[in-house]
Protein backbone atom coordinates (compact mmCIF):
# COMPACT_ATOMS: atom_id res chain seq x y z
CA UNK A 1 0.00 0.00 0.00
CA UNK A 2 1.53 3.76 -0.73
CA UNK A 3 0.57 5.98 1.60
CA UNK A 4 1.24 9.54 2.41
CA UNK A 5 1.21 11.30 5.22
CA UNK A 6 1.26 14.98 5.27
CA UNK A 7 1.75 17.14 8.30
CA UNK A 8 -0.18 20.16 7.95
CA UNK A 9 1.18 23.63 9.02
CA UNK A 10 -2.31 25.14 10.75
CA UNK A 11 -5.52 24.80 10.60
CA UNK A 12 -6.26 25.94 7.23
CA UNK A 13 -3.84 24.22 5.53
CA UNK A 14 -5.79 20.85 7.60
CA UNK A 15 -9.09 21.75 6.59
CA UNK A 16 -7.90 22.54 2.69
CA UNK A 17 -7.18 18.94 2.90
CA UNK A 18 -9.60 17.18 5.07
CA UNK A 19 -12.72 19.27 5.44
CA UNK A 20 -15.27 17.65 2.40
CA UNK A 21 -13.77 14.39 3.91
CA UNK A 22 -15.27 14.84 7.00
CA UNK A 23 -17.92 16.82 6.28
CA UNK A 24 -19.14 13.24 4.40
CA UNK A 25 -19.65 12.19 8.04
CA UNK A 26 -20.47 15.59 9.37
CA UNK A 27 -22.74 14.85 13.20
CA UNK A 28 -19.71 11.61 13.72
CA UNK A 29 -16.88 13.93 12.87
CA UNK A 30 -18.48 16.75 14.80
CA UNK A 31 -15.09 17.17 17.66
CA UNK A 32 -12.28 16.76 15.24
CA UNK A 33 -13.73 19.13 12.73
CA UNK A 34 -15.17 21.68 15.22
CA UNK A 35 -11.91 22.22 17.11
CA UNK A 36 -10.09 22.62 13.70
CA UNK A 37 -12.59 25.52 12.43
CA UNK A 38 -12.15 27.05 15.82
CA UNK A 39 -8.50 26.84 15.74
CA UNK A 40 -8.36 28.31 12.46
CA UNK A 41 -10.67 31.23 13.27
CA UNK A 42 -8.64 31.97 16.99
CA UNK A 43 -5.23 33.28 17.09
CA UNK A 44 -3.02 31.04 18.48
CA UNK A 45 -0.63 32.69 20.40
CA UNK A 46 -2.38 31.65 23.96
CA UNK A 47 -1.58 27.74 23.02
CA UNK A 48 0.64 26.36 25.37
CA UNK A 49 2.01 23.84 22.69
CA UNK A 50 1.22 23.77 19.24
CA UNK A 51 -1.03 21.90 17.83
CA UNK A 52 -0.74 19.21 15.42
CA UNK A 53 -2.11 18.61 11.90
CA UNK A 54 -1.63 15.20 10.24
CA UNK A 55 -3.55 13.49 7.65
CA UNK A 56 -2.74 9.80 5.47
CA UNK A 57 -4.30 9.47 2.33
CA UNK A 58 -4.11 6.23 -0.37
CA UNK A 59 -4.53 6.42 -4.15
CA UNK A 60 -8.23 6.50 -3.08
CA UNK A 61 -8.12 9.50 -0.68
CA UNK A 62 -7.91 10.18 2.62
CA UNK A 63 -7.88 7.64 5.25
CA UNK A 64 -7.15 9.23 8.49
CA UNK A 65 -7.58 12.65 10.05
CA UNK A 66 -5.96 14.03 13.18
CA UNK A 67 -5.69 17.03 15.45
CA UNK A 68 -4.42 17.78 18.53
CA UNK A 69 -5.77 19.80 21.48
CA UNK A 70 -4.22 22.23 23.58
CA UNK A 71 -3.49 19.65 26.20
CA UNK A 72 -2.05 17.66 23.31
CA UNK A 73 -5.15 15.07 23.33
CA UNK A 74 -5.19 12.90 19.59
CA UNK A 75 -8.28 13.77 18.32
CA UNK A 76 -8.68 10.88 15.47
CA UNK A 77 -10.96 10.22 12.42
CA UNK A 78 -11.17 7.55 10.32
CA UNK A 79 -12.90 3.80 9.33
CA UNK A 80 -12.48 1.63 11.94
CA UNK A 81 -11.84 -1.17 9.10
CA UNK A 82 -8.40 1.36 8.27
CA UNK A 83 -5.73 -1.02 7.38
CA UNK A 84 -2.95 -1.19 10.32
CA UNK A 85 -0.32 0.12 7.65
CA UNK A 86 -2.33 3.92 7.77
CA UNK A 87 -2.39 3.37 11.54
CA UNK A 88 1.50 2.97 11.62
CA UNK A 89 2.31 5.49 8.91
CA UNK A 90 0.24 8.07 11.48
CA UNK A 91 1.79 6.98 14.94
CA UNK A 92 5.51 7.34 12.98
CA UNK A 93 4.82 11.10 12.72
CA UNK A 94 3.78 11.81 16.47
CA UNK A 95 5.79 12.56 19.26
CA UNK A 96 6.94 9.62 21.09
CA UNK A 97 4.68 11.44 24.18
CA UNK A 98 1.15 11.92 23.26
CA UNK A 99 -0.88 11.43 26.92
CA UNK A 100 -4.11 10.13 25.02
CA UNK A 101 -6.61 9.61 21.55
CA UNK A 102 -9.60 10.43 21.27
CA UNK A 103 -12.11 8.72 18.37
CA UNK A 104 -14.96 6.01 17.95
CA UNK A 105 -14.06 3.58 20.07
CA UNK A 106 -13.07 0.82 17.87
CA UNK A 107 -10.44 2.74 15.66
CA UNK A 108 -9.05 4.51 19.04
CA UNK A 109 -8.81 0.83 20.29
CA UNK A 110 -6.94 -0.11 17.39
CA UNK A 111 -4.96 3.17 17.32
CA UNK A 112 -3.85 2.40 20.55
CA UNK A 113 -2.70 -1.20 19.86
CA UNK A 114 -0.56 0.08 17.34
CA UNK A 115 0.94 3.11 19.41
CA UNK A 116 1.75 0.82 22.09
CA UNK A 117 3.21 -1.48 19.23
CA UNK A 118 5.30 0.71 18.26
CA UNK A 119 6.34 2.85 21.10
CA UNK A 120 7.35 -0.43 23.57
CA UNK A 121 8.86 -4.00 22.98
CA UNK A 122 5.87 -6.42 21.70
CA UNK A 123 6.62 -8.70 24.56
CA UNK A 124 7.02 -6.16 27.66
CA UNK A 125 5.31 -2.88 26.50
CA UNK A 126 2.49 -1.32 29.18
CA UNK A 127 -1.06 -1.84 27.07
CA UNK A 128 -2.49 1.75 26.90
CA UNK A 129 -5.72 1.57 29.06
CA UNK A 130 -9.26 3.19 28.37
CA UNK A 131 -9.61 6.48 30.13
CA UNK A 132 -13.14 7.05 29.29
CA UNK A 133 -16.19 6.41 27.19
CA UNK A 134 -18.93 8.90 25.82
CA UNK A 135 -21.95 8.47 24.03
CA UNK A 136 -22.16 10.99 21.07
CA UNK A 137 -25.97 11.95 20.61
CA UNK A 138 -27.50 13.75 17.86
CA UNK A 139 -30.46 15.58 18.23
CA UNK A 140 -32.74 17.39 14.50
CA UNK A 141 -36.08 19.59 14.86
CA UNK A 142 -37.64 16.12 13.72
CA UNK A 143 -36.58 14.57 17.19
CA UNK A 144 -36.73 17.16 19.37
CA UNK A 145 -39.45 16.14 22.09
CA UNK A 146 -39.37 20.15 23.65
CA UNK A 147 -42.91 20.64 22.90
CA UNK A 148 -44.34 17.77 24.64
CA UNK A 149 -42.00 18.67 27.74
CA UNK A 150 -42.76 22.23 28.21
CA UNK A 151 -45.22 21.88 30.47
CA UNK A 152 -43.13 19.84 32.90
CA UNK A 153 -39.78 21.88 32.81
CA UNK A 154 -39.10 24.55 35.68
CA UNK A 155 -40.50 28.34 35.39
CA UNK A 156 -37.33 30.20 34.30
CA UNK A 157 -35.84 31.46 31.12
CA UNK A 158 -33.17 31.11 29.33
CA UNK A 159 -30.79 33.58 28.23
CA UNK A 160 -27.65 34.92 27.45
CA UNK A 161 -25.06 35.16 29.80
CA UNK A 162 -23.50 38.33 30.95
CA UNK A 163 -20.92 40.10 31.61
CA UNK A 164 -21.43 40.98 35.19
CA UNK A 165 -21.53 36.95 35.67
CA UNK A 166 -18.53 36.00 34.07
CA UNK A 167 -16.62 35.28 37.58
CA UNK A 168 -19.28 32.94 38.58
CA UNK A 169 -19.39 31.18 35.16
CA UNK A 170 -15.67 31.19 35.45
CA UNK A 171 -16.36 28.92 38.85
CA UNK A 172 -18.77 26.45 37.18
CA UNK A 173 -16.48 25.88 33.86
CA UNK A 174 -13.77 25.02 36.18
CA UNK A 175 -15.89 23.08 38.33
CA UNK A 176 -17.00 20.83 35.26
CA UNK A 177 -13.08 20.07 34.23
CA UNK A 178 -12.35 19.25 37.17
CA UNK A 179 -15.39 17.13 38.58
CA UNK A 180 -17.31 16.33 35.30
CA UNK A 181 -14.57 15.78 33.42
CA UNK A 182 -11.53 14.87 35.70
CA UNK A 183 -9.49 17.45 33.35
CA UNK A 184 -6.52 18.80 34.73
CA UNK A 185 -5.45 21.19 31.93
CA UNK A 186 -7.20 23.73 32.82
CA UNK A 187 -6.66 26.06 36.03
CA UNK A 188 -8.57 28.77 36.95
CA UNK A 189 -7.64 31.73 35.01
CA UNK A 190 -7.64 28.93 31.98
CA UNK A 191 -11.53 28.89 32.87
CA UNK A 192 -11.95 32.42 33.32
CA UNK A 193 -9.89 33.40 30.08
CA UNK A 194 -12.34 30.55 28.05
CA UNK A 195 -15.63 32.15 29.69
CA UNK A 196 -14.64 35.62 28.48
CA UNK A 197 -14.30 34.08 24.84
CA UNK A 198 -17.53 32.81 25.09
CA UNK A 199 -19.26 35.77 26.15
CA UNK A 200 -17.48 38.04 23.39
CA UNK A 201 -18.90 35.49 20.92
CA UNK A 202 -22.46 35.02 22.77
CA UNK A 203 -21.92 31.57 23.25
CA UNK A 204 -22.98 30.73 26.87
CA UNK A 205 -26.23 30.77 27.87
CA UNK A 206 -27.93 30.08 31.23
CA UNK A 207 -30.86 29.07 32.97
CA UNK A 208 -32.54 31.99 34.81
CA UNK A 209 -34.92 31.73 37.83
CA UNK A 210 -36.53 34.41 39.86
CA UNK A 211 -39.03 36.86 38.99
CA UNK A 212 -38.66 40.26 38.42
CA UNK A 213 -34.91 41.21 39.12
CA UNK A 214 -32.28 40.27 40.33
CA UNK A 215 -32.60 37.03 38.30
CA UNK A 216 -30.30 34.18 38.98
CA UNK A 217 -28.26 32.11 36.83
CA UNK A 218 -29.04 28.08 38.08
CA UNK A 219 -27.68 26.46 35.37
CA UNK A 220 -25.39 26.57 32.04
CA UNK A 221 -25.07 24.95 29.00
CA UNK A 222 -22.84 26.29 25.51
CA UNK A 223 -22.85 26.60 22.17
CA UNK A 224 -19.99 25.40 20.16
CA UNK A 225 -18.26 23.92 17.60
CA UNK A 226 -20.57 25.06 14.83
CA UNK A 227 -19.97 23.18 11.63
CA UNK A 228 -21.46 23.42 8.16
CA UNK A 229 -24.90 22.50 9.04
CA UNK A 230 -24.73 21.17 12.95
CA UNK A 231 -23.69 23.03 16.24
CA UNK A 232 -22.84 21.20 19.46
CA UNK A 233 -23.46 22.20 23.01
CA UNK A 234 -21.40 21.22 25.85
CA UNK A 235 -20.44 22.71 29.29
CA UNK A 236 -23.99 21.80 30.74
CA UNK A 237 -23.36 21.98 34.53
CA UNK A 238 -25.70 22.73 37.45
CA UNK A 239 -23.81 23.71 40.84
CA UNK A 240 -24.52 21.02 43.40
CA UNK A 241 -26.87 23.15 45.34
CA UNK A 242 -29.63 23.80 42.19
CA UNK A 243 -29.30 19.86 40.76
CA UNK A 244 -32.45 17.54 40.68
CA UNK A 245 -34.98 20.37 39.84
CA UNK A 246 -34.82 19.72 36.22
CA UNK A 247 -32.59 23.66 35.53
CA UNK A 248 -30.23 21.52 33.24
CA UNK A 249 -33.56 19.74 31.11
CA UNK A 250 -34.63 23.18 30.86
CA UNK A 251 -31.28 24.46 29.51
CA UNK A 252 -30.91 22.49 27.16
CA UNK A 253 -34.36 22.01 25.71
CA UNK A 254 -34.21 25.34 25.07
CA UNK A 255 -31.30 26.13 23.91
CA UNK A 256 -31.51 22.82 21.01
CA UNK A 257 -34.94 24.40 20.30
CA UNK A 258 -33.40 27.85 19.44
CA UNK A 259 -30.52 26.45 17.50
CA UNK A 260 -32.69 24.49 15.92
CA UNK A 261 -34.77 27.57 14.86
CA UNK A 262 -32.14 29.52 13.98
CA UNK A 263 -31.53 27.16 10.72
CA UNK A 264 -28.63 24.48 12.03
CA UNK A 265 -29.86 21.15 10.82
CA UNK A 266 -28.75 18.93 13.96
CA UNK A 267 -27.29 19.66 17.60
CA UNK A 268 -24.71 17.05 18.91
CA UNK A 269 -23.64 16.58 22.63
CA UNK A 270 -21.43 14.06 24.40
CA UNK A 271 -22.28 12.44 27.50
CA UNK A 272 -20.41 10.20 29.62
CA UNK A 273 -21.19 6.13 29.60
CA UNK A 274 -21.87 6.01 33.12
CA UNK A 275 -24.10 8.97 33.73
CA UNK A 276 -27.22 6.90 32.99
CA UNK A 277 -29.73 9.33 34.09
CA UNK A 278 -28.82 12.67 31.76
CA UNK A 279 -28.56 10.14 28.90
CA UNK A 280 -32.43 8.96 29.39
CA UNK A 281 -33.00 13.11 29.77
CA UNK A 282 -31.68 13.46 26.77
CA UNK A 283 -33.18 10.48 24.90
CA UNK A 284 -36.30 12.10 26.74
CA UNK A 285 -35.83 15.11 24.48
CA UNK A 286 -35.36 13.71 21.27
CA UNK A 287 -31.40 13.06 21.46
CA UNK A 288 -30.39 9.56 19.70
CA UNK A 289 -27.13 8.03 19.97
CA UNK A 290 -25.59 7.67 16.41
CA UNK A 291 -21.18 6.34 17.93
CA UNK A 292 -19.83 5.51 20.66
CA UNK A 293 -16.28 7.24 21.31
CA UNK A 294 -13.40 6.30 23.96
CA UNK A 295 -10.21 7.98 25.25
CA UNK A 296 -6.76 5.62 25.35
CA UNK A 297 -4.24 6.28 27.68
CA UNK A 298 -1.35 5.90 26.01
CA UNK A 299 1.71 5.47 28.15
CA UNK A 300 5.03 7.42 26.40
CA UNK A 301 8.16 5.70 25.08
CA UNK A 302 10.41 4.64 26.96
CA UNK A 303 13.90 6.66 26.61
CA UNK A 304 16.27 5.90 23.78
Amino acid sequence: MNLYVARHSDAAGFLAAAESWLLAREAHNSLILGVALAQRRQAQTRRRRLPIYLTVSDATGLLLAAVSTASIRLLLAGDDTTDDDALDALVEQLPRSMPEVFAEQKLARRFAARWSAARWPATTGPPATIGERQHLLQVTGVTLTAVTLLPHLPAGRLRPATVREAELLGDWLFAFQTTITSDDTVDREAASMIVNGLLARKDIYVWAVGEGAPERPVSMAIRSRPTANGTAISYVYTPAAERRRGYATACVVHLSQSLLDDGWQFCTLFVEDGHTTARNIYHRLGYQPIAEFAGYRLMPAPAP
